[in-house]
């Protein structure tokens, strides 16, 4: 499969299952929260595109709405941690000193200690909730963001027009906002874009040990959780979600590394130039 033909996939994926989980409530067949006893641990049928799971609930209905909490959340905690990571890695690599050199200690810190069990953790510590769970995640993802911008305002400050824009009388917060973030954008939406799969792989797993999304409310992870014991009788119940969270994870992945490689194709013509 050439990368043309796996970026047209990913995209394609990743749109059908946006639009299938924004769509939700127009698209679903059942009540995804309404149990049907009489109905329990069908496969796949007309009536049900997807069986049914152990309490009768359609799994098609409940696929649909399961993305909604996984994307939601992941890209509420990889925006938060991308505005803490930038401000942090702005401020440090712009003023450095005594501010960098604490900063630069601490996210040191958070990157050698691994990211799972210190999720896992600080979610355990403070309740299985959503919020601990965002919480978690910005945690143990601003030092990723911080690094990335240090270094590359670190090279941008030496450039010439930075001391231009100095002699001119420019602001600090002038040629932060309007010089330095601009010319790093790029970059840091390839970062976010990966930080996204990697997000929802974090969330899966969280809400798949039960210190992530909590029943009643549909999510792969928990879906996948609840129809382990059902593995052999029904393993479409795993097959189908799991299937979903991986479609996903690919498709962020695919267009993250075609993001980059294209930067870096870019950067590499006006180097040449």
């Amino acid at each position: 499969m050439t990368k043309k033909i796996q970026l047209n996939f990913a995209i394609f994926v990743l749109a059908f299952i946006i639009l299938g989980s924004i769509l939700a409530p127009l698209l679903a067949t059942h009540n995804p929260f309404e149990p049907d006893m009489a109905n329990r641990l069908q496969s796949p049928c007309w009536q049900h595109f997807f069986g049914t799971d152990a309490l009768g609930r359609d799994m098609f209905s409940r696929i649909l709405y399961g993305g909604r909490a996984s994307m939601l959340l992941t890209l509420i905690s990889s925006v938060l941690a991308l505005i803490l990571g930038v401000g942090v890695g702005l401020l440090c690599s712009f003023y450095g000193g005594k501010l960098d050199m604490f900063f630069t200690v601490l996210s040191n810190i958070f990157q050698g200690i691994p990211g799972s069990c210190f999720m896992i953790a600080l979610a355990g510590i403070l309740g299985p909730s959503i919020y601990s769970l965002v919480l978690a995640l910005v945690v143990t993802s601003w030092a990723g963001f911080s690094r990335i911008v240090r270094a590359e305002v670190l090279q941008l400050m030496g450039e010439p027009f930075i001391e231009g824009l100095r002699c001119l009388g420019c602001s600090d917060w002038r040629i932060i906002f309007r010089h330095l973030l601009p010319n790093i954008a790029n970059k840091l939406l390839v970062l976010v874009t990966i930080r996204l799969g990697r997000g929802i792989l974090a969330i899966a797993g969280l809400s798949f040990l039960g210190l992530g999304v909590q029943p009643p409310t549909p999510d792969w992870s928990v879906m996948i959780n609840d129809a382990i014991m059902y593995y052999r009788s029904s393993p479409h119940l795993i097959i189908i979600p799991g299937l979903f969270v991986f479609l996903l994870i690919y498709s962020l992945n695919i267009i993250g590394e075609h993001l980059r490689d294209s930067l870096d194709t870019q950067l590499n013509e006006v180097r040449k130039w």
